[in-house]
This record gives structure tokens, sequence and C-alpha cells, in this order.
């Protein structure tokens, strides 16, 4: 590496190839360089990384992907390789030799006949080839959307170099004029910070700057290098302020325009080894008093001796007045006076930091401590440190926003559990659009629609998307979770697919920054309306009895009248809205509206306006009147707190103990005359119910409010009361996956917490025991039929699908699983100010295949009954072929010879699978069923992870590691395949009963450790010889 501006001393240099280097690529790793035999990884202090043997390699360059390479060589070879381990992931071949590569909006390769290949960045696709100089290409570039070569013409026998710098668009694919240098350039490079200026160069020395803009070339500057013998190599620096030469006698100039110019953009200071000076010490003798000796030793004067005329005391800071004193503040002269809200006891102090909940250490800490200590201890959760809290006049750190902390383990590492202590499962929220969480969770618990989608997920609807399918599997996964945190992102990644979600403005920005401003308030409202009526539409094209009990429980059935004013003609007709938005009249000093008198007029509403009078034949004003017919079963309220007059009404009886929102109501309705009571301080039998009219009462099931920050977008939580019992409610706060039981905050608001949904639910009544479905049993020909996507025909698989007599008749039927996965989204993360690199958000992981293969004894065991690849419409960044097997192509229904199949089918086999309590043996499931978005009960999991993990040992072993040592099997040599691996997991937990059944389990695991630890736990690459491994009669 060279310094500039008359510094150029040498910082490293080290032997990197036994001939000379062909080409030299840096990034902020090190150094990547290829010669005639290798390709070498070096970091920037010349110690060397990986070495890989690659024979006529001659270019080399970064992909779009940061974590890989691309080399090329002259034997008509493209080779993927890993940055960080050197290993090849892919590797195909080429018709001709590959002489130079430029990377750009597409890959440009240059071939040893003078042709120039196009390649896709993605799939390495050839695009286009075109021919650029017949006698071979000498240099290329690259910058936005131009490309210029130099190179040579055949003229007879002989090769002359052309005196023309071709110039070629990338987005026509057309030549642009070529630009004239007579002395015939070997070199050409564009510079950094002006995108149509190039350098050429001849061998001889002679240099000219180029503008490819200027027709006439008028602006063009040439130069003279003296070089001893010929230029072999010119590059500039990334500022663009220096560029350097290279001639054939192993020299380098370097050409500047100003003093002391910049290297790189931003530029990183050179690591130097620090020589490690010799403390001085005090010599100490026999007649030295130790207090001569500084503890600690020391030289210049400590803080501690700071003069005493500049040290005075401050004290303690004064308490903060809480905002509720504030607000109402009135000043007289220059003394406020505000009247005592009595929400604080006599000299009480404020603090609002000591009883902030500290945050939960890692999984991996605690096993950690447990297994030093020998005790271990559980850690103190959200809800236990809630009840040692002082009073806090901010946001309560329960109400906050939580976030998931990623350790080098990944988000398994995390423990949920400090935050979720209940029987009912969260919602993670890294996740684009998770704002539905909360509206998801209330939903969860309103029990007639959760037997409606529970109910939709078995009959043999194959819709994509189908919000109602992917509904019922997350209550399927909610109601088996007992406490475990689940995910939505199969919903919410249906729900970023409907078209009429992204045109209501649904749809959060795919990149969120502290400084976005969304109103998720109005935002989940609008998804409610549109959620119920999503449902209510599916059911509808299913023709299930499912849409009906949908309009039972939802629908607020109004009828609509329009009276002319001119000829007083009337129309009326009926209309069904699923919610009702409340409207708020402008509060004036002296009237207080309550909350039934605006829910009445709400629901009863009457207008005037100019609409079209169909028997007057044009335009007229017309009254519009909309009155109740019956009452729903379940009413959903948008709060519609859109001003400052709205939310006025909800935070008005902030210091008394009486909520402006009644948690009991009653509603009479006759002859379209409504009246609505509030029955907080009123029983129902004290209510004078006229003859014949019709009496409901209900009951406040589930509050949603969005909890505003002053900077940046807020979030939602959700009060929900899981009892059935209106005499006994049990509220819960549902702040994604947080889960508290907290009692008396639903009907409570503040100016940083603004209702956004309220629910109400009708008490037992006469027709409450109608409301069930008829049951629909499972729907056994999704295991037994296709449902390919392929558009091919000359497909391959070992699968041998279930026969109507292998169908489980009850649980407990033995089968192994495995999945691969491919990355869709790459991970989002932030540098903070000091330097620490933190997640915002995970790499999102797509199902790429899923094989199930058979357990029980008999002649079809180790066979998959299901080998599924699942078709994707969203564009693969990194199919991993490394580590799942899977290349371009096999998601492909066009192209790939694999069966393919939706995400829906696949998942709603492993639903059914697992509703029939089938017993799913597999290595580290809780991994794949996580990226499946699937929860399997812990009674039907056996996996190979626990089984064979030796007590107080933190270290878990591989499953090639296992089939190694136990099994004498090598897998994963090239590859994973999913069938490979779960049979391999079926056959460990085979081997594992017979070794239980011996009963020297201890002795064997032991065994396995010890072999391990002296091949560091991983198989070696070839096949030890029989007598070197312990005897298998010793083993087991």
């Amino acid at each position: 590496m060279i310094g500039a501006g008359g510094t150029s001393l040498r910082y490293t240099s080290f032997p990197a190839h036994n001939q000379p280097a062909n080409q030299i690529v840096i990034n902020d790793l090190g150094v990547f360089s290829t010669g005639y035999d290798n390709v070498r990884f070096t970091n920037r202090r010349g110690v060397m990384q990986w070495n890989k043997l690659c024979t006529k390699s001659t270019c080399l360059g970064f992909t779009n992907i940061p974590s890989e390479l691309v080399v090329g060589s002259s034997s008509g070879t493209i080779m993927i390789m890993n940055i960080s381990r050197g290993s090849v992931i892919k590797q195909f071949d080429v018709d001709q030799g590959i002489v130079g590569m430029k990377m750009g909006k597409m890959i440009a390769t240059s071939l040893s006949s003078g042709h120039i290949s196009f390649r896709d960045p993605t799939t390495f696709k050839q695009e286009h080839s075109i021919e650029f100089h017949s006698g071979g290409i000498s240099s290329l570039d690259i910058s936005g959307f131009y490309l210029v070569t130099t190179g040579c013409s055949i003229r007879g026998s002989n090769l002359i170099p052309d005196p023309l710098i071709k110039v070629f668009d990338l987005r026509s694919l057309k030549f642009l004029p070529p630009l004239s240098f007579p002395d015939g350039p070997s070199l050409v490079r564009f510079h950094p910070n002006y995108t149509a200026t190039i350098l050429a160069a001849t061998p001889t020395g002679r240099l000219r700057m180029i503008d490819i803009n200027d027709k006439t070339q008028s602006k063009s500057q040439f130069y003279q290098s003296d070089v001893s013998g010929y230029l072999t190599s010119m590059e500039f620096s990334s500022s663009g302020e220096l560029f350097a030469l290279g001639d054939s006698f192993g020299a380098i100039q370097m050409w500047y325009q100003r003093d002391s110019p910049k290297i790189n953009k931003n530029s990183r200071q050179s690591l130097y080894r620090h020589l490690v000076q010799p403390m001085a010490y005090p010599e100490i003798t026999e007649h030295m008093p130790l207090s001569t000796v500084g503890m600690p030793y020391y030289t210049k004067p400590l803080l501690s001796i700071w003069p005493n005329n500049l040290v005075f005391p401050i004290g303690k800071p004064s308490p903060k007045i809480p905002p509720e004193i504030l607000k109402n503040v009135k000043m007289v002269d220059f003394v406020g006076y505000a009247p005592n809200p009595k929400l604080f006891k006599r000299n009480q102090v404020l603090v609002s930091n000591s009883g902030h909940p500290k945050e939960p250490k890692f999984r991996s800490e605690q096993e950690l401590e447990s297994m030093k200590s020998g005790d271990r201890q559980r850690q103190i959760g959200l809800f236990d440190q809630a009840n040692n809290v002082s009073i806090d006049v901010g946001i309560p750190f329960h109400y906050k926003s939580v976030e998931i902390k990623y350790s080098r383990f990944g988000v398994e590492d995390f423990d949920f559990g400090f935050y979720n202590q209940t029987e009912y499962g969260g919602l993670e929220t890294d996740i684009r659009n998770s704002y539905c969480n909360s509206l998801l969770q209330m939903l969860f618990f309103i029990w007639p629609l959760r037997e409606i989608a529970k109910t939709h997920i078995r009959t043999n609807c194959f819709k994509e998307p189908c919000l109602t399918c992917e509904l019922g599997f997350l209550f399927r996964m909610l109601e088996g979770s007992r406490g475990v945190n689940c995910q939505a992102s199969n919903f919410l990644r249906a729900f970023g697919l409907v078209q009429q979600a992204n045109a209501l403005g649904l749809l959060e920005p795919e990149h969120m920054t502290s400084e976005s401003q969304i109103s998720y308030g109005s935002l989940i409202q609008t998804f409610c309306r549109f959620i119920i009526e999503q449902i209510h539409q599916e059911c509808i094209g299913m023709a299930s009895e499912s849409d009906h009990f949908l309009q039972q429980l939802f629908q607020v059935p109004l009828l609509s009248t329009s009276r002319c004013h001119d000829q007083n003609h009337t129309s009326e007709r009926e209309i069904s809205p699923f919610v009702v938005d409340l409207n708020y009249p402008r509060r004036s000093n002296n009237t207080m509206h309550t909350f039934v008198e605006i829910l009445e007029k709400s629901i009863n509403k009457e207008h005037t306006t100019k609409a079209w009078c169909a028997d007057c034949k044009q335009y007229q004003m017309t009254t519009q009147t909309k009155g109740l017919i019956r009452t729903p079963n379940f009413m959903l309220v948008n709060a519609n707190c859109n001003t400052d007059n709205d939310v006025s009404y909800w935070i008005e009886d902030v210091s008394t103990k009486h909520s402006w929102l009644p948690s009991t109501i009653a509603i009479i309705l006759q002859d379209g005359n409504l009246k609505i009571i509030d029955l907080t301080k009123q029983r129902v039998e004290d209510l004078d119910v006229p003859i014949g009219a019709e009496l409901a009462v209900y009951d406040l099931r589930a509050t949603i409010a969005e909890i505003k920050i002053k900077k940046g977008p807020g979030h939602l939580v959700a009060h929900v009361n899981v009892s059935d019992n209106e005499n006994s409610p049990s509220w819960y706060l549902f702040n994604a996956f947080s889960v508290l039981p907290l009692e008396g905050e639903e009907r409570v608001f503040r100016s940083w917490k603004i209702p956004a949904i309220i629910q109400f639910a009708k008490r037992s009544h006469e027709t409450k025991s109608s409301f069930f479905l008829s049951p629909v049993n499972p729907d056994f020909r999704i295991l037994l039929d296709n449902h390919l996507l392929n558009e091919r025909k000359d497909l391959t698989s070992s699968c041998v699908p279930l026969n109507l007599e292998e169908i489980p008749s009850g649980p407990g039927y033995l089968c192994a699983i495995d999945a691969e996965f491919v990355v869709m989204a790459s991970a989002e993360s932030e540098v903070r100010s000091d330097g620490t690199n933190t997640i915002i958000r995970p790499s999102r992981y797509g199902l790429a295949r899923v094989s199930v293969v058979r357990g029980e004894d008999g002649p079809l065991e180790g066979i998959p009954f299901i080998d599924d690849y699942v078709c994707t419409t969203e564009p693969v960044l990194d199919y991993l072929t490394e580590f799942s097997g899977i290349q371009d192509g096999d998601l492909d229904t066009s192209r790939s010879t694999h069966p393919l199949v939706s995400l829906k089918v696949a998942y709603k086999r492993l639903r059914l699978l697992v509703d029939m309590g089938c017993i799913f043996v597999g290595h580290d499931l809780r991994k794949d069923c996580r990226t499946i978005n699937i929860h399997i009960p812990p009674s039907q999991i056996i996996d190979t992870v626990t089984i064979f993990k030796f007590k107080n040992r933190q270290r878990k072993l591989s499953l090639r590691f296992l089939a190694w040592c136990i099994l004498q099997q090598d897998i994963q040599t090239v590859t994973h395949d999913s069938v490979e691996d779960a049979r391999t997991a079926l056959l460990l937990y085979k081997k594992y009963l017979e070794i239980k059944e011996k009963g020297n389990f201890e002795k064997v695991m032991e065994d396995i450790y010890e072999e391990g630890r002296s091949y560091n736990f991983k198989p070696p690459s070839q096949r030890l010889d029989p007598r070197q491994r312990i005897p298998s009669s010793e083993l087991f």
C-alpha cells in the first residue's frame, strides 16, 4: 500500500503469487488478488485469510451481494466464491476464455475473441454478446451507462493497435461515435468524479484526458510520462485527485493535481504495531517509606486535588412539575396558579428512572451464569418489576415500544419470557406492517370469529392471497402457543399482496426512520374496516355458512332514508356497515357530551346535503337519515380522534376516577327510536324499557390505543378482556410481544395514549347459542393430491405420496421433517454514534423446500411423502446454495424440474399434520418452525439437538457430526438436502432408542464429546481408517 504527497512509505508487503498478479481489488476487509494459479485474500496488515487454487484465473470483482466474489479465468470458467471462507458457491463454464471483467448495471466480461459478454448480476445468465475488437480487448471500464474499450484489430496475420477508443451505451445497447487516439491506446479508465471523462494511455507513456460528450475533442489534454520500458497498468484513486502508472520495470508514478492530495474520500487510519514501553517503577529499598509510592503510580496531579475555591455544592435538582398541573396554570403577574388535581400524595417525590425495569439478559448469558453458579434462577420479569415501580409522570414503561435485541446467536437468544409470563402469546414487531398486531390480538379473542377462521382453513380453499386462511393459521398458532411469542409474518406477507390494501394506503413504507410521521391510530381504524370487509368477501366467494355468521356478528343494519326538499320524494334502502365511526360535536364551555350521547348520534345520523333525486331527475337539497334496525352482536367503534376537540373528550376527566368511556351500556330500540344508556352507575333491572322494545346490554371487551411519542412514529397497544364472564373481567395489556395483566387501565386515556378502536360485545341472550358452525372435517385430499404449478412435465422426485390406508387414524404418527430456506430481504442495521452496529430488522427468509419422511416401521420407512419446492412471486436475494441446495431456477415454474407448490399448499399440509397429532423428528426444529411460521406443540417434537445434548454442556452437536460419529455416515458433503437431513434425524432417533434401551446413554455421550473434542466437533474431510476410530462396540 502506498501513501501520497511525498510520504509514499511502504506500509506492508507480502508474497501473494508465484507469477505476476493479474488483478487486485480491495474493500474494507482487505485485498483480493488473482494470479495465474490462485486467488488470495489478505487483510490490510498482510496476514493471509485464505488462498484458493484457481487455474488460469485472470480477473475478479464483487457482485451485488456483499458476501460474494466473482472470478473469471482464461479457460472459460466463472466461479462465485464466498468472501469470508473462500469456498466456491457456484461454478459454470462459458464458451470462451475471459480476459477482463467490470461491474456495472450488468457484468461485462471481455472474451479472448474480442467480444464482450453482458451478464445478469444476479443469475449470471448471458444477456448479450457483442464484438468490440477483432484482435482482442486490452482494457475496458464502466461508469454509469457508458462502457469504453481499447484493443487490437487483425490485419492480414498481424495484430495492430486500434487508433480508436470505442464508446458503448448500455441503455440502448448501441455504439456511440468512437474517440480518436492515433498513437494506439492500450489502457483506459473513467475519472471517478466526472462520469463522462476518461484517461487513456499508450504503452509508450502518452496520456490523454478526453470528454466523451465533446464531439470535437477540442478540450482534450495531452501529457507525456517518462517511463522505463512500457506502461502495464493505470488506476485512479477513489477521490479522483491522484492516479498511478505502473511500468514493466516495477516502477510506479503518481500524478496529482494539487499538493497533499487526498487518496480516499473517507480514509481510515492505518494500523501499526505498537511497541510496549517498559513501565518505570520506583526503586524500593529497606529505608524507603512506602508512603512515597503513589497508589496508583502517577506523574501528573490527580483530579482529587481540585482547588477548594472551585468546589461548591449544587444540591438536588428541583422535581419536575407534572404536566397535569402545568396545562391548567393561570399566570397573574409573574406568579402561576393551578388547581390541585390530587393525583399525588402530599410531599411525595416523583422519580422517573429508579423504577424502570432492567433489560433482559440473553438466554446464552443466563445459561452460562447458571452453569457457573450451579443454580438456575428465574430472571425477574417485566410484571415482577412493575410491582416495585415508582410513580412516573411520563409514559409508563409497559406502554413504551419494545424492541428485540440480537446477539451473535440470532433472535433465538432473546428472552421473550421476560416480557410475557402469561398463557397468552404475543406477536413480534420486526416485520413490516406489524402495526396490525394489536387488532389481530383483539380479533383473536372474539370467539365466533376465531371459529369462523379456523373452520375456513379446513375447507378446500387455494386462493392466493386469502386473508381468512392466513388469519385461521395465525389463530391456531396463538391457541397452541401457551405464552410463547408468535409471528404474523405469513399473514402480513399475504396482506402486502392485496391490491386494495395498497390502494387504501395501509402498507408501511419499506424503510422506516425515527423521523417518519405516521398516524397509526387512523391507519388501524382503516385496517379494521378493511379486514372485516375482506373476510366477508372471501367467505362469500367460498359460498360457505361463515358468510352468514359474519354478518350476524359485526353488521350494524341501518335504514337509510333520503327525502327531497322540493317534491318531498322519499327513498329507502338498507345498509350494513361493519364499523361505527364516532362524530364529535364542537365543544362549548358549558356543555359536555357523554360517550353514549355521541355514540347514539353517530349511529342514528341526520344531515342535509345536495344529492341526486331519482324522481325529480336532478340534484336537490336532500335530508338523509340513518336509523338502527336491530342491534348487532359485536360493535366495533372507531374513536376517530382527528382533532384536538375530539381528543379533549377522552382526556378531560384524567384527574378523577370516573372515565368518560363506560364499561357497560344498554341499547333500547323501538320502531327506529334509539336510546343508549350508561350502565356504569345503574343496574339493568332499574331500566324503564317500553313494552315491545328491544333491549341489548353491551360490555366493553377491548380497546386499542395509539401511544404517541415526541419524536418519530408511535405504536399501538391493545387492552383485551380475555374472560367470558361479565361479572369477573380479566384485562390484559398486549404491547407487541409484551403481555401483562393490567386492570383499570382499559378506560383511562392520556395525552400520550389516544383511543383508536373500541369493541363492545352483547351479553348472553337467547340466540347466542346459535353461534356455531357446522363441523368441517379435515380435507385429507391436500395430502393425496399434487397441486403442482410446474409448466414442465419432466419432473424428478423421490416423493411417494400417502395413500388412503396410510392416513393416520389418530395422534402419534411418527415422521421426520426438514426444510430449506432462501434470503428474501437483507438485514437492516444502523451504525450508532458510538460505532456499534445495531440490527433494526433481521434478514427475512422464505421457505424454499420442505420434506417429510415416513417414520413408522415398514417397507416405506424413510421414504418422503412430502417433498415440496415452494414457488415464490418475490425476488430472491440469495439462494444460499451452499447451505440449502437450492439453485437459480429451482423455484421458477417455467424452469424447475422439481415439484413446485404454493406456500399456502405447503403450509396447509404441515398444519394438517400438526392438527392430526403427528410426532415430528428433526434437527434444531425450533429455527425451522420459526421461519415457516408454524407452532408445533413441544409434546409433538423430538429434536435430535436436545436428545443428544449432554447436561451441563453448552455445545450443541451438529447433524453432520452426529451422523458421522453415531451412524458412520457422511452427509452434506457437497450441499444440503432436506430429504437426506430428515432421514438422518430419523435414524439418529432410532439409534437413540437403542442406546437408551441398553442403559449406557451417559457413557455413550461422554465418548461422543471426547471424540468431538479431538476433531473440533467437525467430521474430517475424508473418512478415517477404522483402526484410528473408537470401535462401535465401545461407543454403543
